[in-house]
């Protein structure tokens, strides 16, 4: 750094008195009076220069903390930038590994044929009494095997062709044994 020295016209009245503050001397008076109270505590002068070095000095310190404080926002904003998409990643992840487990829940339930499941099912004869018996046990297939309305409706339907058939044959052997 360059050392100005500045004669003693050039400082103001109100530099002058911040250099006797920070000498802790009294600070009132005319300018003359001042710079001569200066002169007889650092008759060397000193303090005409040690002022402009420490401007400079405290410009090129607010330059590097302006510097500094402009890198801590660029830093903290690609910080920042950086948390948001690894938010996202994790979110994206998340939702990939839900659909994965999904997946898994459906390929880990072994398909069962309706016919399998109709067998399950205790006939109706169309009794109040066995109805309900028979509709909570409909009910219990349909959650247990997670079927659809669709092939619930196909069981009932199987169901029913089975009892017709067992019907049939039951007319057909009491009328062959008649």
């Amino acid at each position: 750094m360059i050392s100005v020295t500045k004669s003693t016209h050039e400082f103001s009245l109100e530099e002058l008195r911040e250099k006797l503050k920070e000498r802790g001397l009294p600070f009132s008076g005319t300018k003359s009076e001042l710079t001569t109270r200066l002169n007889e505590v650092d008759p060397s002068g000193e303090w005409m220069r040690s002022r402009e070095v420490r401007e400079e000095e405290s410009e090129s310190e607010i330059e590097h903390m302006r510097r500094l404080s402009e890198r801590e926002k660029a830093l903290a904003e690609r910080e920042l930038d950086l948390a948001r998409q690894q938010i996202e990643l994790l979110r994206e992840m998340q939702r990939l590994s839900v659909r994965d487990q999904e997946r898994e829940i459906v390929q880990r339930v072994p398909p069962v044929s309706i016919s399998a499941i109709a067998e399950l099912l205790s006939n109706f004869d169309g009794s109040v009494n066995t109805f309900e018996t028979w509709e909570r046990r409909i009910t219990e297939l349909k959650n247990t095997y997670k079927l659809s309305d669709d092939m619930v409706k196909l069981l009932i339907a199987i169901e029913r062709q089975c009892i017709r058939m067992v019907a049939f044959q039951t007319r057909i052997c009491f009328y062959a044994f008649g």
